[in-house]
């Protein structure tokens, strides 16, 4: 985990967590300041589309790797998201000879 820096007063990783709307974040323990929100570690889930409420890990069939090599594309979807498609996309295995996809170095290109 990347080190936790408070903007405010510049302190590195001297923080608490604390449970706010179901999010678990980060504050201050020198100045008491909001410093981010931390990521829980929960597996990543499709909150959207026709995939709603599916796990990126259970992903695997040539349809569904479809969806998420198009949803990958997509100037809309947010870089964490992406992040998590590519590193799925990595370990699913598809011979396709017509396709030309990096995602382990996150080149978007289909050639």
């Amino acid at each position: 985990m990347p080190d936790i820096i408070c903007q405010n007063c510049g302190s590195i990783n001297d923080f608490r967590t604390v449970m706010k709307s179901n999010q678990q974040t980060a504050w201050c323990n020198g100045c008491d300041c909001f410093i981010k929100n931390i990521p829980q570690g929960k597996p990543v889930k499709l909150y959207f589309g026709k995939y709603k409420d599916r796990l990126l890990s259970s992903m695997n069939s040539i349809e569904e790797v479809q969806y998420l090599k198009w949803l990958y594309v997509q100037q809309w979807c947010n870089k964490l998201l992406s992040q998590h498609i590519a590193t799925h996309l990595g370990k699913v295995i598809i011979d396709d000879p017509n396709e030309d996809w990096d995602y382990v170095k996150g080149d978007k290109h289909n050639g």
